[in-house]
């Protein structure tokens, strides 16, 4: 009895997790040319494995006699100028051309090139593409990045008032007290570069006491996609490193879990968050279950 071939997913994953190569030094490869077979961040995998398993799923969709991937490098330029076709951001389309120059072992020069003047967009979550048509994200930078930098819901940015920004001295950093759904209370960290951060404070600061600082929010302006920026943001900065985590590598190139560990399910199996940190996060959103986070927010990018 023949052993059953891995699906497209399965078989890509495991050329990934071959690429891993957290806690090498990037730099001393870089003196000796040897950086183009490997990954050195969970954050780099991440993201090559969630734009890896759009091209699989693609290739299912438009190419189902592909049952090796290998055979799926001759859609590459296809599958690339499809993604330019439904508008996707330039650097969306640019991730997933190294993602899948990263797998096949090829370079993005050999691929069709990405168009730098089509619309710029933002990948969507819940709301429709066709929104941004009424919403410049250009003319409105000041709210995207305050939603960028502190992960709050709709409603919570058109109530949020200058009083409930308090300095933490222990941390050393800004805070936002939150009182969100179900009356639950929450403090929500303000995350970004000192730049970043400054735009948020002082747009508070400037703010009459009595008045809210935004009021209503704009009805296209995906608020939903923002959070989803702030948690990966914020978890990035919080992270420790998965290999410190007693995770093991076998000889099959993955990876044993140890309970500070959260691996993913389903079609992000083979990605790994650390709990600690996950809760954090999902505790600055406004949830309890690291699960939602992990399913809903955290994202391969970026």
């Amino acid at each position: 009895m023949r052993n059953k071939t891995p699906g497209l997913k399965q078989q890509a994953r495991n050329i990934l997790q071959s690429k891993l190569s957290i806690g090498e030094s990037k730099h001393f490869d870089k003196q000796f040319g040897d950086t183009s077979n490997k990954i050195y961040s969970w954050g780099t995998y991440r993201s090559y494995h969630d734009a890896v398993n759009h091209f699989c799923d693609y290739l299912k969709e438009n190419h189902s006699d592909v049952k090796n991937f290998e055979d799926g490098k001759q859609y590459i330029n296809e599958y690339l100028q499809s993604r330019m076709d439904k508008g996707l951001s330039p650097y969306t389309v640019k991730l997933d051309a190294n993602a899948l120059g990263k797998v096949y072992e090829m370079s993005t020069k050999d691929m069709v090139q990405t168009n730098s003047r089509y619309r710029e967009n933002i990948t969507r979550s819940r709301e429709e593409v066709t929104r941004d048509r009424h919403f410049s994200v250009e003319k409105n930078k000041e709210l995207v990045n305050f939603c960028q930098c502190t992960g709050l819901r709709r409603s919570e940015l058109e109530t949020l008032k200058p009083n409930q920004l308090i300095y933490n001295h222990d941390l050393s950093r800004y805070e936002l007290s939150i009182k969100g759904k179900g009356g639950r209370e929450r403090i929500a960290p303000i995350i970004g570069s000192q730049e970043q951060v400054k735009m948020v404070v002082e747009r508070i600061e400037r703010t009459p006491d009595d008045e809210k600082v935004w009021g209503k929010v704009h009805s296209a302006c995906d608020v939903h996609s923002y959070r989803s920026e702030y948690a990966t943001r914020y978890y990035e900065s919080i992270a420790r490193p998965i290999d410190e985590l007693r995770a093991i590598k076998n000889t099959e190139g993955t990876y044993k879990v140890s309970s500070e560990i959260y691996a993913c399910r389903k079609d992000l199996k083979g990605v790994y968050y650390d709990k600690k940190a996950m809760l954090e996060v999902s505790q600055a959103l406004g949830h309890n279950r690291i699960s939602v986070i992990a399913e809903h927010y955290l994202r391969g990018g970026e």
